[in-house]
């Protein structure tokens, strides 16, 4: 499940949380883990669901 509006852009979701979650500015952002994805956070250091600093953001299509 992909979700996006002008303000930010998510990936994987369920009960209120992301599994991947960006800002609008790419700047900031939150990972969860989520039943979409049956995952664990992408951090050990923002497993609360804080929110991090992005250094760079690729993207990739198969």
């Amino acid at each position: 499940m992909i979700l996006c509006d002008n303000s930010f852009l998510s990936i994987g979701g369920g009960d209120g949380k992301y599994g991947l979650w960006l800002d609008s500015r790419l700047e900031k952002g939150i990972s969860t883990s989520t039943q979409t994805f049956n995952n664990e956070a992408l951090s050990d250091s923002v497993k609360s669901g804080e929110r991090f600093d992005i250094i760079g953001v690729e993207i990739w299509k198969i």
